[in-house]
């Protein structure tokens, strides 16, 4: 018996008839919203990257439907399993990425339930077998996967009380994320994603029958090695284009040059991933840089490389002015606030549209172009206003690239994108007046908006604000905390005002971690340091000696005033 085999199958192979179960090795689920928001987004770009169409409607301006043309697979990467049986297995490598599949699908059967009886079934056999027993089991005692995702109907329910970050908190958020980003889409263009997902998506399957070496082999796969990573592996496509050797060294020594300038490994990807999208448009993905090298390729001959070595560079010079702007707003900002109050947004889809801008903006400032640099600054505005209001909306990462794509185009035309792609309109920001008068579960979006207000105002210390992070006043589980429960005794209202948006503080992150809230408010305005009373944000509770439903209610009221008016003010044209 070999000791260990190996396979490529799809999802729908690998889940079918066969059941998992953590390794001890094995982490609980650890995945975030964002992890999980990129892995849809990789498969929903994977799916559609030869088949464009309204997810909406499941039609294309070009004419076919979801389905009418063979599509390409997506590999997942490879999962470690040691048998137990002819179907069952124990999971020591891939769990973190099989229980957000078995999330993926229970949420998609839930949605498909009552109008398409066949991939409901189908969808359901990826979850749970005909006996209704979960193909993964989550182990330990938590049972939120099993009770709440796996079970039939379950998947797609509203859920309360989200923002501990607990193994139930994280399991829930990744099927709400799920269900808001699928829950507008056709029926058509949801049974062309599953399918899709169910058949293209190929897994690499590693059985290893030694418990021993299989241990080995996860903590070998995690723990050794420096991996060839992305902006490697792209700059090894450009070298590898046979240019003229004069021009090849003279590419070597302008990518060398601008690699140094960088002192950040992650930063430098990110801006990597920024050309991308100014290249290609495309949105970030985890094969874009092998594909920008690719690209890059095909279409560049020995002159053409020359220019667009000369633009990177540039793009390399005005990414880093924008960093000096982030470290040091009060001396660096021409915009004198525009620009520092994009850093608030910590999803990347802005920073190719800012590059550009900058890019722009430098030139003006210096041909001391007085007209340009504030029609410049005016765009930057409104970039900064638009993402605000896209983080209210809740927008994921495939509207925000479209929308974000658009504006690449109107400010590289020369339109203003404040009356065309970045327009807010009375509709949505009346739309946006009812988000900021519902509770909030999610301290992401909070925290990206309350920064987003504060960075309007003057601040010495930039690099501060930006790591402040919210903190709920009233903790969200308040019968835990006997002097809040006392105060707020009504449990559905104490409930309701733990997610209201006036409950939530700016604060650094405390040290004993951000879920622990002491007993009452004296005690939790203790952590409170003095500094952070200044920003216009948390005055009010600077100063308060307690605080009630009606503190709340009101401070709910000031802030989505606040909001409001940053959204409707506009500067110049």
């Amino acid at each position: 018996m070999e000791p260990i085999r190996s396979r490529v199958v799809e999802i729908e192979a690998m889940l079918s008839g066969n059941y998992f179960r953590p390794a001890a090795v094995q982490r609980e689920y650890q995945w975030t919203t964002d992890q999980c928001s990129a892995l849809l987004s990789d498969f929903v770009r994977a799916w559609t990257l030869n088949n464009p169409a309204d997810l909406k409607t499941g039609t294309s301006p070009a004419g076919p439907v979801f389905g009418e043309r063979p599509l390409a697979p997506y590999f997942l990467g490879s999962f470690v399993l040691q048998p137990e049986g002819d179907t069952a297995f124990q999971v020591f490598d891939g769990l973190q990425r099989l229980t957000t599949l078995t999330i993926l699908f229970a949420v998609m059967r839930d949605l498909v339930e009552g109008h398409d009886p066949a991939l409901h079934a189908r969808l359901s056999l990826m979850v749970l077998d005909v006996e209704g027993q979960p193909h993964l089991k989550a182990g330990g005692a938590d049972q939120t996967l099993a009770n709440l995702i796996q079970k039939h109907s379950e998947a797609v329910r509203l859920r309360r009380n989200l923002s501990a970050n607990t193994l139930r908190a994280r399991l829930l958020s990744a099927a709400g994320l799920f269900r808001s980003r699928l829950a507008d889409w056709s029926p058509e263009a949801l049974a062309g994603f599953a399918d899709y997902v169910l058949r293209n998506v190929l897994v690499g399957i590693v059985e290893v029958r030694d418990e021993r070496l299989a241990r080995q082999i996860f903590i070998t796969t995690n723990n050794r090695g420096v991996p060839l990573n992305e902006a490697d592996v792209l700059k090894s496509q450009i070298n590898s284009i046979p240019f003229r050797q004069d021009i090849a060294d003279r590419v070597l020594s302008g990518w060398n040059r601008i690699r140094d300038s960088f002192e950040s490994d992650s930063d430098y990807t990110d801006f990597l991933y920024a050309v991308d999208f100014l290249t290609r448009r495309q949105g970030r993905s985890s094969e874009g840089l092998t594909e920008l090298g690719e690209h890059l390729a095909s279409v560049l001959d020995d002159d053409q490389i020359v220019f667009w070595i000369d633009e990177f560079e540039d793009r390399a010079i005005s990414w880093h002015w924008l960093s000096a702007i982030r470290e040091d707003p009060r001396k660096a900002d021409p915009t004198k606030g525009d620009i520092f109050q994009l850093f608030a947004f910590e999803w990347p889809e802005w920073r190719p549209v800012a590059l550009e801008l900058a890019g722009q903006l430098r030139r003006a400032i210096g041909a001391k172009d007085r007209r340009k640099i504030k029609l410049l600054s005016a765009r930057f505005s409104a970039l900064h206003r638009a993402c605000a209001a896209m983080v209210l909306e809740e927008l994921g990462e495939m509207e925000r690239v479209q929308i974000l794509l658009r504006t690449l185009g109107d400010v590289q035309a020369g339109r203003n994108p404040a009356t065309h792609s970045l327009a807010l309109t009375d509709e949505r920001l009346t739309a946006i007046s009812r988000l900021l008068g519902a509770p909030v579960y999610e301290t992401g979006p909070v925290r990206q908006v309350l920064r987003w207000l504060a960075a309007a105002e003057p601040c010495r210390d930039a690099a501060s604000l930006l790591a402040m992070t919210p903190q709920q006043v009233l903790p969200a589980r308040t019968e835990e905390f006997t002097d809040w429960e006392k105060d707020f005794p009504s449990g559905d209202a104490r409930w309701l005002l733990a997610h209201a948006w006036g409950n939530y503080a700016l604060l650094p992150v405390a040290s004993r971690g951000e879920d622990i809230v002491p007993d009452g408010f004296r005690e939790w305005k203790k952590q409170m340091p003095k500094d952070a009373g200044k920003l216009a944000v948390n005055a009010s509770l600077a100063k308060a000696h307690h605080w009630s439903p009606s503190d709340i209610e009101r401070r709910t009221n000031e802030l989505r005033s606040k909001i409001l008016d940053q959204l409707r003010f506009q500067d110049g044209p």
